[in-house]
């Protein structure tokens, strides 16, 4: 009986052997979650939207440039949301985005009767919602992408 209780007793215990490690794993996932949290939200500003008449000028810190797009003759700013990155405008006839990334302006016309409800941009991506679709820019590749609202 003894020698039962001494080799009993020798044994590692894998119960805390098993806590330690899982307290170990959970707190190094807790710590890259939280590293790569900080780093999405370190975006630094790196675009500036100003406008002039019929101008919209970036001033694009990240390229050290000042790109400047005319509107066309009767076309009106709506609605404008700047972001570190990426900068989306709404006008009455189209949308234009631009990308600290890219130094570029790209635009999308609206269709007829089209009406744009929301504008949301932040860090290299903006988001548009109009009553008849939803689109996105992608300000680190300048690409544009849409889809048809489902009907109601």
């Amino acid at each position: 009986m003894d020698r039962n209780r001494r080799s009993s007793a020798a044994r590692p215990r894998p119960r805390a052997v098993s806590v330690t490690a899982f307290v170990g794993s959970t707190l190094l996932c807790g710590a890259l979650l939280a590293a790569s949290a900080q780093a999405d939200e370190l975006v630094p500003k790196q675009l500036y939207l100003y406008q002039q008449g019929s101008e919209l000028i970036a001033s694009n810190a990240r390229r050290s440039t000042v790109d400047v797009l005319k509107l066309d003759a009767k076309e009106k700013v709506q609605d404008k949301v700047v972001a570190n990155a990426v900068a989306v405008i709404a006008t009455n006839q189209r949308l234009i985005a631009y990308s600290a990334y890219t130094g570029a302006w790209d635009a999308r016309r609206l269709d007829a009767g089209e009406q744009v409800v929301s504008l949301q941009a932040r860090d290299y991506s903006a988001s548009v919602l109009t009553n008849q679709r939803i689109l996105n820019y992608n300000g680190r590749n300048g690409a544009w992408a849409a889809r048809d609202r489902p009907v109601q």
